[in-house]
């Protein structure tokens, strides 16, 4: 989660986000 969670917390589109690993 820590990729999936940095990018939700630094604003980024969840889309964008990397897969919840």
């Amino acid at each position: 989660l820590r990729d999936y969670a940095n990018r939700v917390i630094n604003g980024g589109p969840v889309e964008a986000a990397g897969p919840p690993a």
